[in-house]
């Protein structure tokens, strides 16, 4: 399984033939509450540092190289000390490793109009090509939950929306996770204005590869047990839980 670096910590994704069959990915806020003894008034504080949790169960593994990769990865993630990049989409293709952008399918064509619409995708297109995925690209992160930028909505079946995720990396190759949370877009133009929660550790510039179609975050398991394997028979199963992995930033 190929890995790579970010801020020092080898990241392993999850084998590309591994799809999850049930996932729960929730965003864990970070709040602290004080309730006076007196008065019985509570005064509840939003800190920053939300969190993604990530549970997820995949189907049954049934071929020995298969179930042979699996658990090699599980071992060579040493528990809480490992980290893993996981998926925000469990239907999509694998998310590109560090730095990468994602894959984005062109189709040569000859055509005479620039919009051509399909029974499940809706293709903005040049008199020559096509794409198959949406496509974001910044131009600007005014504060730490608003990107503006050029969104060409491709995909009908995927498109980005309010509730998608969205995903890039720093300069350090730490993958960042977001929900949009609010979207202004203008079809013609592509003119975009993305708010995301929650707020951002760090801002993308124009020349960052933005993951729309196959977002994912870094995650580290819950403990030291959370990655199970059990085998009855030939048959292997496997689950894990985990929380998104952020390292320590200590800022004088």
């Amino acid at each position: 399984m190929t890995t790579y670096t970010a801020r020092g910590l080898p990241v392993q994704p999850l084998p590309h033939w591994l799809k999850p069959s049930d996932v729960a990915l929730n965003i864990n806020a970070h709040t602290s509450a004080f309730t006076s003894p007196f008065t019985r008034t509570s005064q509840t504080v939003d800190l920053p540092g939300a969190l993604f949790s990530y549970e997820a169960t995949f189907p049954t593994v049934t071929k020995p190289d298969h179930i042979n990769e699996l658990r090699a990865a599980s071992a060579r993630s040493r528990g809480r000390a490992g980290r893993w990049l996981l998926p925000a989409y469990a239907c999509r293709y694998a998310p590109p490793l560090a730095g990468l952008p994602e894959r984005n399918t062109p189709l040569d064509l000859t055509a005479d109009n620039t919009y051509i619409r399909a029974d499940s995708t809706l293709i903005r297109a040049d008199a020559t090509r096509i794409r198959m995925e949406s496509v974001f690209t910044v131009a600007t992160t005014p504060d730490n939950v608003t990107i503006t930028g050029t969104l060409w909505l491709n995909s009908k079946r995927h498109p980005l929306t309010v509730g998608s995720y969205i995903a890039w990396d720093d300069a350090d190759n730490w993958r960042h996770l977001h929900v949009v949370v609010g979207l202004v877009h203008d079809e013609t133009t592509g003119a975009a204005t993305l708010t995301v929660e929650p707020p951002m550790r760090a801002l993308p510039g124009p020349s960052t590869p933005m993951h729309v179609h196959a977002p994912a975050g870094i995650f580290q398991l819950t403990d030291d047990a959370a990655a199970s394997l059990r085998q009855s028979g030939r048959m292997v199963s496997f689950s894990l839980s985990a929380v998104q992995s952020f390292p320590l930033e200590v800022v004088a």
